[in-house]
């Protein structure tokens, strides 16, 4: 759906990117950031047309007929807190219920990245190498600051600055809550990575990446088959 949405709003489809989006929104937190994402986009395409517009009342129907697809973004999480307030007086529910989950996340602070660094850095001192945890510990943060890498390298090749934006607040989302928990499978919707991934030419460089990512598929699976959280 992200990917169905972007492709609609640059092949000039608004409606029906303004319709995936929300969608996602309703499903995933994180779709929320396609307004942003989506700002930046339709404003490339149209800021040329826009600046040239001198009369300020068609400024507001250009504005508005462009820019209606962020309202249609957020009404899919508006629309989901609001079906949590009525049943559950609660429209923060799906932040408010991280703490039951057992993963440590903390819902109502935001912690700070170079804490969650100092954190890690205090478990990788401290928990045994032999408990499977250390494997995992170890898993989150390398996906974590992979991912980060692979954006900052795709903004420097001139991957589109919507792209990027919305992989950089996936990311940051879950590492507000104080841990990288489960950030292995978050970095899999964050698909700017992957772009930048496909555009690193050393061939040996893609020999080496595809030879590690086989070999922790393998340690995984096999963890994972016996029980072992391992994402």
């Amino acid at each position: 759906l992200t990917l169905s949405a972007f492709y609609f709003l640059r092949t000039n489809q608004a409606l029906k990117a303004g319709i995936c989006g929300g969608i996602v929104s309703a499903t995933r937190v994180i779709g929320i950031f396609l307004a942003p994402a989506f700002l930046i986009e339709v404003w490339n395409q149209q800021k040329d047309k826009l600046l040239k517009m001198k009369n300020n009342n068609e400024r507001v129907k250009f504005i508005i007929k462009n820019f209606y697809i962020l309202i249609i973004v957020c009404f899919g999480l508006f629309s989901y807190m609001s079906y949590l307030y009525v049943h559950f007086q609660d429209p923060l529910l799906f932040t408010h219920v991280q703490s039951g989950f057992g993963a440590g996340r903390e819902t109502g602070q935001i912690v700070f990245f170079y804490q969650i660094i100092w954190r890690y850095f205090k478990m990788f001192a401290t928990v045994s190498p032999k408990n499977p945890i250390y494997f995992t510990l170890w898993l989150e943060f390398i996906s974590s600051f992979s991912f980060l890498a692979l954006l900052v390298w795709g903004y420097f090749k001139k991957i589109r600055p919507s792209y990027v934006v919305y992989g950089i607040l996936c990311l940051a989302l879950p590492t507000l809550t104080g841990v990288l928990s489960s950030m292995p499978r978050y970095v899999l919707v964050i698909f700017p990575g992957f772009i930048a991934l496909a555009m690193i030419e050393n061939k040996y460089f893609k020999y080496l990446i595809l030879s590690i990512n086989l070999i922790l598929l393998f340690i995984c699976t096999a963890m994972f088959t016996r029980g072992y959280w391992v994402s």
